[in-house]
């Protein structure tokens, strides 16, 4: 639940650590930001795979941030930026432009958010003429 302080639309912070589950408190929490291909912001489409997480520690906190870089699939932030933006889908907007650009994404990227599944079939190769690298990815 929020405090009347903290706006309705933030992520409550967490009083543990995702990695451990160790409890936080100010003088060993940190936080960071996670790449997070499954995490959409509520307000800012922006900020789509930026997670923000807690750890309770420095290791635990590069342990996050690994994982996040490791596991994150651009056709699945993509698949979920779509999903997103069906739910305001003007019935006449038939075009992939026009459903691409309601989802913010170009008519590449929507292709390859429609053809993507979680079990990892339909998942395609990134090539650099289609979509830069996610910013939250490490090389």
């Amino acid at each position: 639940m929020n405090t009347p302080d903290e706006p309705p639309h933030r992520t409550p912070r967490v009083d543990t650590c995702e990695w451990c589950a160790r409890s936080l408190d100010v003088g060993t929490r940190i936080d960071v930001v996670v790449a997070d291909s499954t995490y959409l912001h509520p307000d800012d489409p922006r900020q789509d795979g930026h997670r923000p997480a807690s750890a309770c520690c420095r290791d635990h906190a590069e342990e996050l941030l690994s994982i996040g870089a490791r596991d994150w699939v651009d056709e699945q932030l993509w698949a979920k930026k779509l999903s997103r933006a069906l739910v305001h889908w003007n019935r006449t907007e038939t075009t992939m432009e026009g459903i691409a650009a309601l989802a913010g994404l170009t008519r590449s990227q929507l292709r390859r958010a429609i053809q993507w599944r979680p079990d990892g079939r339909g998942h395609g190769q990134t090539t650099p003429d289609e979509s830069p690298p996610s910013p939250m990815r490490r090389p």
